[in-house]
């Protein structure tokens, strides 16, 4: 693929060897606005690496990605389909701008084709910049992270000399298995999202403020199923009601308390929780505090997508 790859490069013109330089440099920036954990991660293989840096990476972010898929975190638009024609069969996959992209390991030597928009491709060799209408050969084996730009369309074209039809049988036959990856809860997720620790919350939570909370309305503290303490309502709430979560500079219970939830059902207005459903009496508050973080450091997530 590496011989390939530098064919394609040395057939550029300078405007083309421009716009890929472009492309390259347009990742730093990048990673500004992307899940910090992933962002670490492609921040490594950026520049020189190696091919055990490169395995670890992609590994960590397959994996990550993975998490993330399973609490519907992953906002990248893509879709799938196949074209057969007499001997061959071409995947096609069409994916949103700015989103992250792993790719399974192909069985097979395999076609590659940017039919629209442009993408920065990192293999075990290093990054390369693609641009609509470049083509090029993948080698069996070959493990990629992909970063789309624009909006791309692309497509693997493989031999397919049974003419077999069933899509699962050609996912099999063409593509390794996915790994297995461990799962992790959702508050793991978060941390990792955030790229905070717990040693970083703890302070927070136990040496910023008024430690302990101080009392919110029609919420009370109770053992909590998903983790230690948390706050429960002692009465039906309605959806839009508010509580404080901050007092006159201390916080209240809820802030002190309230556990992580990817699908909560309250969130954070200014220096009030906001009830998003109505919630009935005994009821633990949960906030999401993915959406609380990016509220506070302005991170606005990644588009990602595992596949």
């Amino acid at each position: 693929m590496a011989d390939t790859e530098a064919h394609i490069y040395d057939s550029l013109d300078e405007k083309q060897k421009l716009e890929m330089a472009e492309g390259i440099q347009q990742i730093p920036p990048f990673l500004k606005t992307m899940d910090d954990f992933i962002g670490l991660n492609v921040s490594r293989l950026v520049g020189e690496f190696d091919k055990e840096t490169f395995d670890s990476a992609v590994d960590e972010i397959e994996a990550h990605l993975a998490n993330r898929e399973r609490f519907d975190l992953c906002g990248a638009e893509c879709s799938m389909s196949w074209i057969h024609s007499d001997g061959v069969s071409v995947k096609e996959m069409v994916l949103s701008p700015m989103s992250i992209v792993t790719g399974a390991e192909h069985k097979v030597e395999t076609i590659n084709s940017v039919v629209q928009g442009d993408v920065i491709v990192f293999t075990e060799t290093g990054a390369n910049y693609f641009l609509a209408g470049d083509v090029f050969i993948s080698s069996p084996g070959v493990r990629k992270l992909g970063i789309t730009i624009d909006g791309v369309k692309f497509t693997n074209t493989f031999a397919n000399p049974t003419n077999e039809r069933d899509e699962e049988k050609l996912d099999q036959l063409y593509f390794e298995s996915s790994k297995d990856h461990p799962e992790l809860g959702e508050y793991e997720v978060f941390k990792k999202i955030a790229g905070v620790s717990q040693e970083a919350i703890d302070y927070y939570m136990n040496d910023q403020g008024e430690p302990e909370g101080i009392p919110c309305g029609s919420i009370d503290l109770g053992v909590s199923e998903i983790d230690g303490m948390g706050t429960f309502t002692t009465r039906d709430i309605e959806k839009g009601e508010r509580f404080p979560v901050f007092m006159e500079g201390n916080r209240t219970i809820l802030a002190r308390y309230s556990n992580h939830s990817f699908k909560p059902n309250a969130w954070l207005v200014g220096n009030d929780a906001t009830a998003l459903e109505d919630i009935s009496k005994g009821t633990e508050i949960t906030m999401n505090y993915l959406d609380n973080y990016i509220k506070t450091n302005g991170n606005g997530g990644l588009q990602c997508l595992a596949q």
